[in-house]
């Protein structure tokens, strides 16, 4: 098969690409891997206010508004067990947060993108080549050939360039997160500091509450089995958070927190977006808004340049931003989260 457009992974960056160049007529590819959402860890997230200025622009605002996705009015935040701050949303140009799930969230933008004309195919692609002006990608026995390729699986992008990661300094942070029962009440997101690390947490969805600590992979028990006793300890010298959880986790997950950029973003004929290009510490609120953002804008760039300046041009961008974001956390977030 022929197309425009390959896009390798379908999380809100590369999903939001795809739907935008395909409503702007071009023919798009994209791979799902094991299918919308289905590598996701079954947690909550809070997604910042701002989503709502872009689905209209991918035509999903209906879908979104109607997919039974929580309000989250207000945000507490607490640092080293002084009194919390409610900062309310009532201001806030866009409204309020969301939370969601982020499996069916993903879903969502998926399935939108494939009414928006995208070929969706539910494989992980196993081998790109740029052969005769064209890349040459194949899943199975399904081989699709396009003149562009765009990276979007996540940190993890590794099929074309250098995909080793630079380190914001001083950063080295992983989140260790449990879905547990909560107690219920009202939508809450709140940010609690503590003196080994920081933690974030959203409720209630679907009756449970998503908590996330993040720290220095150093604090972390080598030995799996006794991270879930080791993380509700932790939870416990909170003040704030711990009283929303109803039991403890049979299972936690650790993830990268911190922020990074990739050696080689883009070439002459791809390009990668989302987490695959730049990460940022989760405190910044440069989440999943935020890759939306940037898919659209990758497929603005696309419909108005030629791909070469499409490219450079976003990966100035990216790199430009990643710098200016390194430059703030030296100065103002290095002191409030170090030892």
């Amino acid at each position: 098969m022929r197309v425009d457009v390959a896009v390798v992974g379908a999380g809100p960056a590369g999903t939001a690409f795809a739907a935008s160049l395909a409503l702007r007529g071009a023919k798009v590819a994209m791979f799902e891997g094991a299918g919308a959402g289905a590598r996701r860890l079954p947690i909550g997230e809070a997604i910042d206010a701002s989503i709502t200025g872009l689905l209209p622009e991918l035509d999903v605002a209906q879908a979104f508004a109607t997919a039974g996705f929580a309000r989250l009015p207000s945000k507490r935040v607490a640092w080293n067990g002084g009194e919390p701050s409610d900062i309310a949303s009532l201001f806030n140009p866009f409204g309020d947060t969301w939370a969601v799930r982020r499996q069916r969230f993903d879903r969502l933008l998926s399935d939108h993108a494939v009414r928006c004309g995208v070929v969706r195919i539910d494989a992980a692609c196993e081998r790109a080549a740029f052969e005769a002006n064209l890349w040459k990608l194949s899943a199975g026995p399904l081989r699709i050939e396009s003149p562009l390729l765009i990276q979007a699986q996540g940190r993890s992008a590794s099929l074309v360039g250098r995909s080793s990661r630079i380190r914001t300094p001083g950063d080295g942070a992983f989140a260790v997160m449990a879905d547990v029962p909560c107690h219920g009440g009202e939508p809450q997101l709140c940010i609690e500091r503590t003196s080994t690390g920081w933690w974030y947490g959203v409720w209630p969805i679907d009756g449970r509450c998503t908590l996330a600590f993040v720290t220095d992979p150093t604090h972390v028990p080598r030995v799996e089995g006794e991270r879930p006793r080791w993380w509700h300890r932790q939870l416990e010298e909170t003040r704030w958070l711990r009283s929303c959880a109803a039991g403890a986790p049979d299972r936690v997950w650790i993830r990268p927190a911190h922020g990074s950029m990739r050696a080689e973003i883009a070439g002459e004929s791809w390009c990668c977006i989302g987490d695959a290009a730049v990460t940022y510490d989760p405190i910044t609120g440069q989440g999943v808004a935020v890759a939306v953002a940037k898919g659209i804008a990758l497929a603005r760039l696309l419909a108005s340049a030629s791909p070469h300046c499409a490219f450079r041009r976003y990966r100035d961008e990216e790199i430009q931003q990643f710098n200016r974001y390194s430059s703030a956390r030296a100065a103002m977030f290095g002191p409030a989260f170090s030892g």
